[in-house]
Order: structure tokens, then C-alpha cells, then sequence
């Protein structure tokens, strides 16, 4: 009985198909709204990332909105809100990592007040008097 339905209606199904194809997909169509925002992204998380620097979901909202008005991309064009950012995560193979434990801790602007501190007092000895405290180990006689 089924089946003898579906053969009556088998026109019309094809007729469906055919005028809305991505109606029939298992995956929703992806919308680029900027693919030149979006890449000027990606390459500034990257930079980020090499440089170990942290990065969250408002700067990277702050930082699409700056590449958006650099590339002048119209209002009606822009897209609003958070919800982009899993898209264009999962889009470019980026992972999100969460800061635990003393790492999420830190006072960034402290740390770096104090770098420069001790790239003053450092400044005022001779290279060779100054021990970087990384290469060293203790070796035992």
C-alpha cells in the first residue's frame, strides 16, 4: 500500500527535489559571509598562537569587527553575536584550550611590567656576567 502511494507521488517528490537540492542534504549549505575577514582571522589567531598568547572569544569578535571595517564590508553583511565562533573553529581545525591551575592565574600585565624591570637592571651588566637561567642544570661532581 506504501509503496503504491510513493509511486503516485514520485513525480511531485522529484519535482521537490529538484527546485530546493540542499532540502534533501544531510548537511546544512555553509554561508561565507567574508572569506577575506576570515582568512585575515585565521592568520592573526595563528600569530597568536605561535606567540603563545591567549585568546577569547570577545577579542576575537573585537579583532573580526576591526578586519570587517579594513576590508569595508557593508552592515547588512556583518554577522552579530557568538555563535560563529564554533563555526569558524571547527571550519579551520583550531582548538580551544582552557588555562587551569596557576597559568589561569596570572597577572599578564603584572608579568609584564616585571619583564621589563629585569630587562633594565639585566642592561646595566655585561653580557658574559649574565646567566640564562634556562640553559643551566646542576651537575654533580
Amino acid at each position: 500500500m506504501l509503496s503504491h502511494n510513493l509511486a503516485q507521488c514520485q513525480e511531485t517528490l522529484k519535482n521537490c527535489m529538484a527546485s530546493y537540492p540542499v532540502g534533501v542534504s544531510a548537511k546544512q549549505e555553509q554561508v561565507v559571509m567574508a572569506p577575506d575577514v576570515d582568512q585575515a582571522l585565521l592568520l592573526w589567531v595563528k600569530r597568536m598562537e605561535e606567540k603563545w598568547e591567549t585568546i577569547n572569544g570577545p577579542m576575537l569578535m573585537v579583532k573580526r569587527q576591526h578586519f570587517k571595517e579594513e576590508f569595508g564590508i557593508p552592515e547588512n553583511h556583518r554577522l552579530s553575536g557568538i555563535g560563529w565562533i564554533p563555526g569558524f573553529f571547527r571550519a579551520w581545525g583550531l582548538k580551544e584550550y582552557s588555562l587551569h591551575g596557576e597559568v589561569a592565574s596570572v597577572d599578564l600585565e603584572q608579568v609584564a611590567k616585571e619583564d621589563s624591570c629585569i630587562q633594565k637592571i639585566a642592561s646595566t651588566y655585561k653580557k658574559e656576567n649574565i646567566l640564562n637561567l634556562n640553559e643551566t642544570g646542576l651537575w654533580p661532581l
